[in-house]
């Protein structure tokens, strides 16, 4: 169970890093906990990694569908500033370029490893 202090620190760090909370928390019917949860497991998943490795072997297929969901994830949980990164990406790769594709994903993965520490550093 996580603590109320250290769901609302992360909320309130979402928010000061430009966070559509408030949306994010209405989709999961306010449930904070289930919110952080949900994160939690979303900054967990490997498919950041996968995405990089496939923008590596351009293989444009694969890293559009990884992109794709991710940007899909970032949108319901109400991260903006990765959301939005990644909408770049995807609609490169959607018109079968990977021209700056790997420049914008170390962009994406700066803000991925910020939102990743705001997730582990207050609870």
């Amino acid at each position: 169970m996580l603590k109320i202090g250290g769901t609302m620190s992360i909320l309130k760090e979402l928010n000061n890093h430009g966070c559509d909370v408030k949306g994010a928390l209405d989709r999961v019917l306010g449930d904070e906990e289930l919110y952080v949860i949900c994160l939690k497991k979303f900054v967990a998943d490997d498919a950041f990694e996968n995405l990089g490795k496939f923008i590596e072997e351009e293989n444009i297929e694969k890293a559009f569908n990884e992109s794709h969901t991710l940007k899909g994830v970032a949108g319901n949980l109400g991260i903006t500033p990765l959301y939005d990164l990644l909408v770049v990406i995807v609609e490169k790769l959607r018109n079968n370029s990977s021209i700056g594709v790997y420049e914008d994903y170390k962009k994406m993965m700066k803000s991925y490893n910020k939102i990743k520490k705001i997730s582990k550093d207050n609870i």
